[in-house]
């Protein structure tokens, strides 16, 4: 009601992700930390002269805040450049801001989000409840911090419902999608839920709302 609504920064929106699934380590202080990054892109970037390789943190530094992610200036991190953070090659006064698939492809596939996803929907079938209408509103609501309409609590349910049938017929694309990220999961859920309920958090974070204020 007061203004437009502003995306959230490149490194907020991974850090409110890692916070909203319980995955973020909030440790204050210490040494820099390297991510998840695509394979091979600081060797493909350096001139070949001097060897360079990235060497990915292990364990709880994967999850710490975006501000101790390590930088390296000609290849910054490749998802804080989708979501225009500067180069720091020079100062800025003010951000850009762009809107491209790119950002969206990214919010889909990147393992944090993935891993992220996964563990909203474990924290969904430990906690929301006995009924799936009631699991699903527990992980709107622990995402959005609002109930979901009747529509989109009927479009999610739906969705849910359909990947879960589909996931029975396809073991492997659950083993794929199940086994992103280092952190452990659950041993005593059922998989086929658990995936299920990772695309429907993975649906949740997409929206608007997610990474807007």
């Amino acid at each position: 009601s007061r203004g437009p609504w502003k995306r959230l920064p490149a490194e907020m929106i991974r850090d409110q992700v890692l916070a909203l699934s319980g995955l973020l380590n909030d440790k204050i202080g210490g040494e820099p930390v390297f991510p998840y990054q695509p394979e091979g892109l600081w060797e493909e970037k350096s001139s070949g002269r001097v060897p360079v390789s990235y060497q990915q943190s292990e364990g709880e530094d994967l999850y710490r805040r975006s501000i101790y992610t390590y930088w390296r200036r000609t290849t910054p991190p490749p998802g804080f450049e989708i979501f225009d953070a500067p180069s720091r090659n020079h100062s800025v006064v003010q951000r850009e801001q762009t809107n491209t698939p790119l950002q969206a492809l990214y919010l889909m596939n990147d393992p944090i989000f993935i891993e992220a996803s996964r563990a909203m929907s474990e924290k969904m079938l430990l906690n929301g409840g006995d009924m799936l209408e009631e699991n699903v509103t527990y992980l709107f609501k622990s995402i959005l911090f609002r109930t979901p309409d009747k529509n989109e609590l009927d479009v999610l349910t739906t969705l849910f419902l359909e990947e879960r049938e589909r996931f029975k017929n396809h073991p492997l694309e659950i083993e794929l999608l199940l086994d992103v990220g280092e952190s452990p999961y659950a041993d005593s859920l059922d998989i086929n839920d658990l995936a299920a309920g990772a695309l429907v958090a993975s649906t949740i974070l997409n929206m608007y709302e997610v990474i807007h204020y």
